[in-house]
């Protein structure tokens, strides 16, 4: 396995300087999170995730729906723990952020 490269001590996540690439791809959500963006925004916000058997938001023409220039849930306090703990944590655990970090240009080496 290769280690990963040392994390920055902190990111340009917000605003993002790389047009929040990492939000292309939705984001997992809790399932308290999920239910709260469903009576929040409705069912569009979300979308189900057969392959991992959870809820993300919905991506609409490549980004996340809550993703319009900015994320528009970033200061809410129901901005999915995922979003808040990435890359370092996964959601709001003690646990590396477990997937795939060079969704972000910055960990990628490509800023």
């Amino acid at each position: 396995m290769t280690p990963r490269r040392p994390l920055p001590a902190t990111l340009p996540c917000h605003p993002c300087p790389h047009g929040s690439a990492c939000c292309a791809f939705g984001v997992m959500l809790f399932p308290d999170e999920a239910a709260t963006l469903r009576r929040r925004f409705g069912a569009a916000a979300l979308a189900w995730d057969g392959e991992s058997g959870t809820w993300r938001t919905a991506v609409v023409d490549n980004m996340c729906w809550f993703w319009d220039r900015l994320c528009t849930i970033h200061e809410e306090p129901f901005y999915p723990r995922i979003c808040k703990g990435f890359p370092w944590r996964f959601g709001d655990t003690d646990e590396d952020y477990p997937y795939d970090v060079t969704i972000c240009p910055e960990l990628a080496g490509e800023e």
